[in-house]
């Protein structure tokens, strides 16, 4: 789109470079495909460091993933049917109010951060299903992710009534207290 953008506005040797450097991206993600169905999250420069997201570590990462089916990477190696069935499965059905970023418990630096729902992320879900034709389900996964559906689910906690942080802890990331704040909140207290 950009590079169309860049076409019309007369630009047409910015665009073509453009289009390249798409091309080649698209190349490397097809790459990242594992064997469980569902694409890598990232490469961390070494080998001893490796993948995450890989059948290795058997982690799915929900939005490297929703963006595969975004950019219509996943049509281009008949993964996609497969790819929603797991982000659903793994990511969508265990929360109550939006999918999960990462289908069990990612310990790093921040110990769980990355276990929440992040509504963000889940925006990029919704319009992946949604241009794919999985209209039911995005339709479901955008009010899951409404203040609305967060009040009713729980309703003990004041976060997510009219207003809330970037993620919410989910079932996977804090069992007990699912629907609070995420962890760099608590341990920070930047948000009022």
């Amino acid at each position: 789109l950009y590079a169309d953008a860049l076409q019309l506005a007369g630009y047409p040797a910015n665009a073509t470079v453009l289009r390249t450097w798409a091309q080649d991206l698209d190349k490397a993600v097809q790459t990242t495909l594992c064997s469980k169905g569902w694409y890598k999250r990232v490469y961390l420069g070494s080998p001893q460091l490796g993948w995450r997201g890989d059948s290795v570590d058997d982690t799915l990462w929900m939005e490297p993933n929703a963006w595969a089916i975004l950019a219509g990477i996943s049509d281009k190696q008949n993964a996609t049917a497969k790819l929603v069935g797991l982000i659903d499965e793994k990511c969508r059905k265990p929360s109550k109010i939006g999918s999960i970023y990462v289908d069990k418990i990612y310990k790093e630096a921040h110990n769980h951060i990355y276990s929440g729902s992040w509504y963000c992320s889940n925006m990029v879900l919704i319009q992946a299903l949604a241009v794919e034709g999985y209209i039911d389900m995005s339709m479901a996964e955008w009010l899951k992710n409404s203040f609305a559906v967060h009040a009713a689910e729980y309703p003990k906690v004041w976060e997510g009534t009219f207003s809330g942080p970037d993620a919410y802890e989910s079932v996977v990331s804090s069992p007990d207290h699912p629907g609070t704040r995420d962890i760099p909140y608590k341990l920070h207290n930047t948000w009022a």
